[in-house]
């Protein structure tokens, strides 16, 4: 089933505010330990002063807080039993977040692995209730009516811990605090939520019937509002949109980098080092660098390959890239031939294309090789790929093999966003220039631009359409 559009941006929605709220978890989680290491070397030069200690820091995006986190060391504490206990609060326009830690200091610092999932388990359970109410509330998250509100209070008054686990502001924090645990330990989502509930009934909080009601409302809850969760099914609709975000915040990445190079590179021009930029291939009149090695999400060397010469295309530039899996060492080479006359005025045109090809490429890089994701189309066979070649009425048919659909149009989408136009705009404007060379005409410039949209409405439901 295809997600609506609305949807999706739902999703994406939560998607970024999950990633940005986990972010926030792992810096508490990692000050959290920081702190603990400094405030131990204190202990043991003098453990009366310093067996209870404070940090305190201000946070201010994307939500604005003081964290508060006290350590307490007690040498007569149970060993190898640390707890962790704190709480979320408002006060005069203050938004406070309280972490209590304590703990044997003889189990110190082996103590701290078992402590550690608690801990980010704890941080995004009480970050969730920052995004609920007060001065960080989002929009969109539950609000309690007035009977609700009061039936909160019965329950915690009365210890009614079921009634507590199951009201609709704490389901989902738990729930993002089990999953958040669930990485850490790195097990299931399912597992951790059946160890901690499993504590609970050990604990008489709950008995085995609330147990399975409350497991009920949580997998309901995560199949509904986190389909991160079930990130591993494969051909998910969510993965892939999940996949192209990274993908564009990669590319962004990197294109910014290769314009940084390129405004380096002019100064070098200017001054006659063009040495500098790297060693000159005189077959090509291209100067190449081998730009820079990645690993994630893509595996693969970027080379980058400049000449500067008066005898360019009016815009001021020419652009190309190839790509390829050789020996399982995947590498894109990516080249720009400038007009120096013309620079820099043409670099936020170039940024666009740079963008677009690399995009392109990095498609090509999920085909085939070690960077292969399923459900890719596979690259086209070379003899169909020489026939269209030779073949002086039917070059069009290139824009239709089945790999390079989703690379042309998955680039000119990339593009599109950053020139902010719509992306058949993007399309026709780039097949006119086919048709200005005498390539294609003008009725199967139609046809590419029906099949290219197509597949926009198919797989990318987010891209803007005239």
């Amino acid at each position: 089933m295809i997600m609506k559009k609305d949807q999706l941006k739902k999703i994406i929605v939560e998607v970024l505010l999950e990633s940005k709220l986990s972010k926030i978890t792992n810096v508490l989680e990692r000050e959290t330990f920081n702190f603990l290491n400094r405030s131990l070397e204190k202990y043991k030069k003098d453990s009366k002063k310093y067996e209870k200690q404070i940090f305190e820091n201000v946070y201010s995006y994307p939500l604005r807080f003081r964290v508060r986190i006290i350590v307490m060391r007690d040498i007569n504490a149970q060993h190898d039993v640390a707890t962790v206990s704190g709480q979320s609060s408002e006060k005069k326009n203050t938004s406070y977040l309280d972490l209590i830690i304590t703990l044997n200091p003889e189990d110190e610092p082996q103590v701290y692995n078992t402590i550690r999932p608690d801990i980010k388990g704890f941080f995004r359970h009480e970050l969730e209730h920052k995004i609920q109410f007060g001065m960080n509330k989002v929009a969109n998250k539950p609000i309690l009516t007035a009977e609700e509100d009061q039936a909160y209070i019965n329950a915690l008054d009365r210890d009614d811990i079921y009634s507590y686990f199951v009201n609709k502001l704490e389901v989902p924090a738990y729930v993002k605090q089990m999953y958040a645990v669930a990485k850490t330990k790195k097990i299931s989502f399912q597992d951790q939520c059946e160890h901690y509930l499993n504590n609970a009934m050990l604990l008489d909080y709950i008995n085995d019937d609330e147990k399975n009601k409350i497991l009920e409302v949580w997998y309901e809850y995560a199949k509904k509002e986190l389909p991160a969760l079930n990130l591993e099914s494969k051909g998910n609709q969510l993965v892939t949109l999940l996949l192209e975000i990274k993908l564009d915040g990669f590319v962004s990445q990197i294109s910014n980098s290769i314009m940084n190079f390129i405004r380096q590179s002019r100064e070098w021009h200017i001054i006659g080092m063009d040495k500098k930029i790297g060693p000159l291939d005189k077959s090509t009149g291209y100067r190449i660098k081998r730009f820079a090695d990645y690993e994630t999400p893509i595996n693969f060397t970027l080379y980058f390959a400049i000449q500067r010469t008066n005898k360019v295309s009016k815009i001021g530039f020419v652009i190309d890239a190839n790509s390829g899996d050789f020996n399982d060492d995947p590498n894109i080479l990516l080249s720009v031939t400038l007009d120096p006359n013309q620079e820099p005025k043409v670099y936020s045109t170039l940024l666009g294309y740079i963008k677009d090809v690399l995009r392109h490429e990095l498609e090509h890089m999920t085909q085939v090789g070690i960077n292969q994701i399923e459900g890719r189309e596979k690259p086209e066979l070379e003899k169909i790929r020489a026939k269209i070649n030779k073949s002086k009425t039917d070059k069009y048919k290139y824009f239709l093999l089945r790999d390079e659909i989703p690379a042309m149009v998955k680039g000119m989408e990339t593009r599109a966003k950053y020139e902010k136009k719509p992306i058949d705009l993007i399309f026709s404007e780039y097949l006119d220039y086919f048709i200005e060379q005498n390539m294609i005409t003008e009725e199967q410039k139609s046809i590419v631009m029906k099949v290219w949209i197509d597949y926009v409405k198919k797989h990318l439901p987010l891209a803007k359409l005239s």
